[in-house]
């Protein structure tokens, strides 16, 4: 429904016969904690940020501001608590509409020291639960830079140099193809944290001995080449 669920009384009257439906039917469920209502929605950047996740944005009275989608999620939020007031709402990595506070974090190639202080500040002030929709190992976009795949590089980061060689001594890891790459690998930007590569390699540099991965004339043994 997005943005017509804040003025129009046909979708909300719509919004609310579903909300209904969907509450008696979970009724009995004995584990139901919370009533998930969008999935990337409008998936904010800011709030993967140490700064700034979980908070509200306030104007220069302290009053809260809140941007349109989550004034959406949070006119969900009011319609499903008139159903079932016992739960939170929330919306997956849709920023600070209704009960938690979420994003797609992924910090990638982030310092260790750094991911350890991440959420150092938000325990301090936060102003919402949060809710990391998406967490884990690096978003697959950042293993990638102008078209061509850099695992071992990025591997190094943690192992040293022995990487290259444990690599090369592997089976099938002799080494890897530029190739043409369409998808959001060559794209420095996106909520899933695939803008954060970018901004980090310009802090740390090319990753050391890139010319290991760089096109051959002729693949080793065992080896596909791909154009």
């Amino acid at each position: 429904l997005g943005g017509s669920l804040l003025g129009d009384p046909a979708a909300q009257a719509e919004y609310r016969r579903q909300m209904q439906l969907t509450a008696r039917s979970c009724r009995n469920h004995p584990s139901l904690i919370a009533h998930h209502l969008s999935c990337n929605f409008f998936n904010p950047r800011y709030n993967q940020f140490p700064w700034a996740l979980a908070r509200d944005a306030k104007d220069g009275d302290g009053k809260v501001v809140k941007g349109g989608g989550e004034q959406v999620i949070d006119m969900g939020a009011k319609i499903g608590r008139e159903f079932n007031p016992y739960v939170l709402f929330y919306g997956h990595a849709d920023g600070n509409g209704g009960d938690i506070s979420g994003a797609n974090l992924y910090l990638n190639w982030t310092p260790m020291q750094e991911r350890e202080d991440w959420f150092s500040s938000w325990a301090e002030s936060g102003d919402y639960p949060y809710q990391a929709a998406e967490y884990g190992q690096p978003y697959w976009a950042c293993w990638w830079a102008g078209g061509a795949f850099f695992p071992v590089e990025h591997a190094a980061r943690y192992f040293g140099d022995a990487t290259y060689t444990e690599m090369e001594n592997a089976a099938g890891m002799q080494y890897y193809n530029v190739y043409d790459h369409t998808g959001w690998g060559n794209t420095p930007k996106g909520a899933h944290g695939a803008g954060r590569c970018t901004a980090w390699a310009k802090r740390t540099g090319t990753p050391s001995r890139r010319t290991r991965s760089t096109r051959r004339t002729a693949p080793r043994s065992g080896t596909t080449a791909r154009s």
